[in-house]
């Protein structure tokens, strides 16, 4: 019982690395830009496993021909529960958006 509770406590030190969030979720925007033929690009991630919140830094997305969709420059909200990690639904807080630049352009036939 000891030994998983030091695991547990390595583990949360790691995850608690600002470096370490931002790399775990560049594998997750890859997947998504790689399904869904966007790009999405985020600066840096920090989250706490603590309090749940989590905060999206200079959050980028384009779509396919380069132009941009979605421009924010922080993205916070609390992550209620960590279901999404094994495919879950996202359970989130208010969302509060700073820096927000949204462009919608409908094709010309």
């Amino acid at each position: 019982m000891r030994n998983i509770a030091i695991v547990l406590v390595v583990l949360t030190a790691i995850g608690s690395i600002d470096s370490v969030q931002t790399s775990l979720a560049g594998l997750v925007v890859n997947s998504i830009n790689n399904k869904y033929g966007v790009e999405i690009k985020i600066d840096r991630v920090k989250a706490s496993f603590f309090s749940f919140n989590i905060t999206l830094e200079d959050v980028l997305i384009e779509d396919p021909v380069k132009d941009t969709i979605i421009y924010a420059s922080s993205i916070q909200s609390k992550l209620y529960h960590l279901k999404p990690i094994i495919g879950g639904p996202l359970d989130l807080g208010a969302i509060k958006l700073d820096g927000l630049k949204l462009s919608i352009n409908t094709p010309k036939d």
